[in-house]
């Protein structure tokens, strides 16, 4: 089993993250939600009242939810891009793939491709192979091994990966 790993400068408020698996970048906020396993949540993210299922990853800059709304749900496989909001309420389906910068503001069907503001169907996915068995955990293994080897430098809350950074 490989732990979860929350990053410096991580907010967590009334939540539970599953402890295996899981990563939450440096920045990022997450309140009153529930976190599954094999899950990436990248660098300053706001998570609030929501539901993650397994093996999402959720791009830099991301809001989903809010804690004066209903609960945001989303399924597991999922995708999220970079810069995306999800307004309370939303449920996202399995396999779903929110591009970025979209403004989530209805249910997403599973296997749906959406793009936009307010987010519009783009296409539907098709899965081919087991998809049951997707998982983030050979990525996390990899990119875990490669900081520990060359950790990153925060430095006015942004990492810094090159290995000869000098000044940044």
């Amino acid at each position: 089993m490989t732990r979860t790993l929350i990053d410096p400068e991580v907010v967590l408020q009334n939540d539970e993250v599953d402890q295996e698996n899981t990563w939450i970048r440096s920045y990022s906020v997450v309140k009153n939600s529930t976190i599954a396993s094999d899950v990436f949540i990248g660098f300053k993210c706001s998570i609030a009242n929501s539901v993650v299922g397994q093996r999402v990853q959720i791009a830099n800059s991301c809001v989903l939810g809010s804690l004066a709304g209903r609960k945001v749900y989303i399924e597991n496989d999922v995708w999220i891009g970079a810069q995306t909001s999800v307004d309370a309420g939303v449920h996202i389906g399995k396999g779903a793939v929110i591009g970025a910068g979209a403004h989530v503001i209805d249910n997403v069907r599973p296997f749906s491709v959406v793009i936009g503001s307010p987010a519009a169907v783009l296409k539907k996915r098709e899965i081919k192979g087991n998809h049951q068995q997707l998982s983030n955990a050979a990525f996390l293994a990899e990119i875990r091994e490669l900081f520990k080897q060359e950790p990153p430098q925060f430095k006015d809350g942004y990492a810094n990966y090159s290995k000869n950074s000098g000044n940044f």
